[in-house]
């Protein structure tokens, strides 16, 4: 299905998967904060601990965000959020990495519901599994290049590590915002439905009406 998918549905995946080889921040934010910022690990992991749960709630609430404001709209705000969320971290004062943490989860965690109704509502019915399996591939390709790449960057500087999940996450969000909402298979958004159709009257036409009348006619013995 890759080769013969549409210009936009490639770009989207290509954008997906730079955006999971570059989600290295919450592998690293515990090493980060008792290595760089001095933090002791318990306040470390009940930092990490609220990146994590920011993550879950993320993910509960990002298909009803996508009913409510739109898929595209909620997608392209949720990483928008995600990379301002990775690069303020270097410059948060410490009294503030607690909530910063559970606002970048739950960006980060809006964003991988919202990216697979994107894909399976702009599909025709019969290509929404492809599409999907084809979406989690991507994800996964990037989380196993990811850490190996990041655990590299974390050597020479762990800022690097938080500006490249920024870089990345911009990728995928310029990749949302240069996609037409009008660009499907079908040329139209896959979520309309088309409009019901119009009852027929249940009222006989008159040649309908003469019909029947002759038919009962000879039923009853009058001819």
């Amino acid at each position: 299905m890759l080769r013969t998918s549409p210009a936009w549905l490639k770009a989207l995946l290509l954008g997906h998967l730079v955006s999971a080889a570059g989600s290295l921040a919450w592998l690293y934010l515990t090493l980060w904060l008792v290595d760089e910022r001095g933090r002791s690990p318990g306040v470390a992991g009940l930092i990490t601990a609220a990146y994590g749960a920011g993550a879950i709630g993320g993910n509960l609430v990002g298909g009803s965000l996508g009913d409510r404001f739109g898929l595209r709209r909620a997608l392209a705000v949720s990483k928008a959020l995600a990379v301002l969320t990775c690069l303020a971290f270097p410059l948060c004062p410490d009294a503030l990495l607690l909530p910063l943490a559970l606002l970048s989860g739950l960006t980060g965690g809006a964003g991988r519901p919202l990216m697979s109704a994107v894909v399976a509502t702009a599909l025709l019915p019969e290509l929404r599994r492809e599409g999907i399996a084809l979406s989690r591939a991507a994800f996964n390709a990037g989380t196993v290049l990811g850490p190996p790449l990041g655990g590299l960057l974390a050597l020479n500087h762990f800022g690097w590590v938080f500006v490249i999940d920024g870089v990345t996450s911009a990728v995928l969000l310029l990749v949302v915002l240069s996609w037409p909402s009008s660009s499907s298979p079908s040329g139209r958004c896959s979520t309309s439905r088309p409009p019901p159709p119009t009852p027929r009257s249940s009222r006989p036409t008159a040649p309908q009406a003469a019909t029947r009348a002759c038919t009962h006619q000879r039923r009853s013995g009058g001819w």
